[in-house]
């Protein structure tokens, strides 16, 4: 599956997986991606997030009833299930993305490349340290999130994955920015 499609399959699959546990609006599944620390691991906003369910309806892979929202007066909220026919997506999308032996791509490389080819150090040194910085700040939300979903182990490994991977980038970026300072 190429980087494309991946990136195209993640919320739909995201989406299927949280709906496997019980019918939700398209509000409650963004909250549940929020409270699951979810976010730290994939960009998901809520417009995506509506579409995506329009798109898994019009697929038959969810149904779609509204129902009224409760507190709201005369408003209604729209309330997706999972079908038959979305659980066996959903089951065969797991299996294709488990079956990935794609090498992850790291298209931030190609820039600094770029960057540290054509831009003098001055101005790529502190970029790096910014990034460095960013990079910190999540591993520490990688971490807590670790922590907060230890006895939820398909939550776990995604978190301690991320985990690691920005644990790699900092090292390498340390390293970068260190070379960078011995060459001036």
């Amino acid at each position: 599956m190429s980087n494309k499609k991946a990136e195209g399959a993640r919320l739909p699959l995201l989406l299927l997986s949280l709906l496997e546990e019980r019918p939700m609006h398209g509000y409650e599944l963004n909250q549940q991606i929020k409270a699951r620390s979810i976010s730290a691991w994939a960009a998901v906003g809520l417009s995506s997030i509506y579409q995506t369910l329009e798109k898994l309806v019009a697929e038959e892979s969810l149904s779609a009833h509204d129902e009224p929202n409760p507190g709201q007066g005369s408003s209604y909220r729209t309330i997706y299930t999972l079908t038959d026919a979305g659980r066996e997506r959903l089951y065969q999308m797991a299996r294709t993305a488990l079956a990935s032996i794609e090498h992850q791509r790291f298209d931030y490389d190609v820039g600094v490349g770029v960057a540290l080819t054509h831009l003098s150090t001055v101005e790529v040194l502190p970029a790096l340290e910014r990034r460095r910085e960013a990079m910190r700040q999540q591993l520490e939300r990688a971490s807590a999130a670790c922590q907060w979903a230890e006895n939820m182990l398909g939550a776990w490994a995604v978190l301690d994955h991320q985990r690691r991977a920005l644990t790699m980038e900092l090292e390498w970026l340390d390293g970068l920015i260190e070379r960078l300072r011995h060459l001036n």
